[in-house]
């Protein structure tokens, strides 16, 4: 469809409610179907109803993006770029603010979202807002589409048809705005497709003669100075424009200036998103700075923005003064926004004589940000393998919830083999040295979350050649010993892979292949 952002006409867009602040909210075609899946799923399994925060907390037009931006200022979307908007970052989108989720809590909600087809968590400090990114695909004509008498209309549309209200053995075209508009109070959904499904719709309304097409919808398509579609090969696919946003899956951090002082440009960070960088991660203040507090910071941060990247903030270890004076300090930049993550860099050595911070001191700096501006959801900590391997840490982070990032080098990130450690990190630093092409001075980083591909650790590795069972019972430790190395072996040779234990890409997709 490619409406721009927040001008979608409304008669195109179908009604849910009542909403949770009362009336009903207007959502894309394909967002209500994925919605009323969440409900089906809803009721079955929880007795619980989804219900849409208020009128404007699903599609949201660009007058009220407008309003709110005035009334909310910077915890506002610009507007025309609103996820509520109809288009976001690049591709289509129909946001849904879910206003009840936690009578079932934040689990069981995303475990039915994702399930319905909606993406979760993309904004962390809003749990209740879900992204549909596929608002206008409805079922094709291979899922039932069945009326009865009890039934209340249904709205068809599809580009050479235009828009049709059936039910059985009923028809009408629908052939102004304000007839469109009436309709939506009478119909129970809309179906957006191509002439080919519109003319099945149509057929399936006078008892499912799909052979019978010219019985049921001749007269009709006659009437409109149409013939029948021809016997289509693929289904043809509406125009979508803009091209949707690539994969981002690396990250970079930068700890020092560049270009002799100036930064990387705006151009130099397109490049770097051309070649699948999509988060830039500059250090705010801390030791080995060596120009001046913010420095690389401020050199950073508007190219970034401006080439559409991603901004992420970190801190050094051992930064001098109290959690709550540190916590200050960083608010007082001015420089984290809502939903960028914030670090804590806790290295295994000291910098410029600054010691590391201990797990506990850690914790109390995290706890005087959360209470100063930056939920915990949107903190986490770098540490490299042999403090991740602390008990101290890792006990820390697991029970307030933060994020990992962990520095473990190799030649390339195909495999994280980072044993004791039981959970996947969020980023993997994987090497400081330069991704290829691309010259400066920075760590480079694997996004688990918007990799795309499959990481595994050891204990996956472990469960996987239990599984295939051909080399004996490893204990699931974690820890690629020498038991588990000779299991990779024996792996290796019997599918006649190369036999050195390493368990690379092709050990793994030829295991993966074998376990299912």
């Amino acid at each position: 469809m490619a409406y721009p952002n927040g001008e979608i006409p409304e008669s195109l867009l179908v009604r849910r409610g009542p909403t949770i602040e009362g009336g009903d909210a207007l959502l894309m075609p394909g967002t209500a179907v994925k919605f009323d899946r969440l409900t089906e799923l809803g009721q079955a399994r929880h007795g619980w109803t989804p219900r849409i925060s208020g009128p404007d907390d699903a599609y949201r037009r660009l007058s009220v993006q407008v309003d709110y931006k005035n009334r909310y200022g910077p915890d506002a979307a610009t507007p025309g770029t609103s996820s509520h908007g109809g288009w976001f970052q690049g591709r289509e989108s129909g946001a849904l603010d879910i206003g009840n989720y936690e009578e079932i809590g934040k689990a069981a909600f995303y475990a039915l979202a994702r399930e319905a087809g909606f993406v979760v968590d993309f904004f962390a400090w809003e749990p209740w807002h879900i992204i549909d990114y596929s608002p206008w695909d409805v079922p094709t004509s291979d899922t039932p589409l069945t009326l009865s008498e009890e039934d209340t209309m249904i709205r068809i549309q599809s580009p050479g048809r235009g828009i049709a209200l059936v039910g059985p053995g009923y028809y009408r075209h629908l052939t102004t705005d304000e007839e469109v508009e009436q309709s939506a109070a009478l119909i129970s959904k809309h179906l957006s497709g191509n002439d080919r499904q519109f003319d099945l719709w149509v057929s399936l309304a006078f008892g499912g003669r799909t052979s019978g097409v010219e019985a049921a919808t001749a007269k009709v398509l006659a009437a409109l100075g149409k013939a029948p579609a021809p016997e289509p090969g693929p289904d043809p696919k509406p125009p979508v424009d803009p091209k949707p946003e690539p994969v981002l899956p690396f990250t970079i951090d930068i700890s020092r200036n560049q270009n002799g002082g100036k930064g990387f440009t705006t151009a130099q960070f397109a490049a770097f998103k051309a070649a699948g960088v999509g988060t830039v991660i500059p250090k705010l203040i801390g030791a080995n700075n060596t120009d001046y507090p913010l420095y690389t910071e401020l050199v950073h941060q508007d190219p970034a923005r401006a080439a559409g990247m991603t901004l992420g903030h970190y801190i050094a270890n051992g930064q001098v003064g109290t959690p709550a004076q540190i916590a200050k300090a960083v608010h007082a930049t001015g420089q984290v926004r809502p939903g960028e993550v914030f670090w804590l860099d806790v290295e295994d050595w000291a910098e410029d004589g600054v010691r590391r911070w201990t797990p506990a001191e850690c914790e109390a700096v995290v706890l005087a940000l959360r209470d100063e501006f930056k939920p915990l959801t949107e903190q986490g900590i770098y540490l490299n393998l042999s403090l991740a391997n602390t008990g101290g840490y890792r006990e820390m982070m697991d029970r307030l919830g933060l994020r990992l990032w962990l520095a473990a080098y190799q030649d390339a990130p195909d495999v994280l083999l980072a044993g004791g450690w039981t959970r996947k990190p969020d980023l993997w630093q994987f090497t400081s040295s330069n991704l290829p092409g691309l010259r400066g001075i920075y760590d480079a980083n694997l996004d688990i979350n918007r990799a795309g591909t499959t990481v595994w650790l050891v204990s996956d590795l472990q469960e996987a050649l239990n599984t295939w069972g051909g080399a004996g019972t490893l204990t699931v430790d974690n820890d690629k010993g020498a038991k588990t190395n000779a299991a990779v072996m024996q792996f290796q040779r019997v599918f006649n892979l190369k036999v050195d234990g390493v368990p690379g890409p092709v050990t793994l997709a030829k295991l993966a292949e074998v376990v299912g």
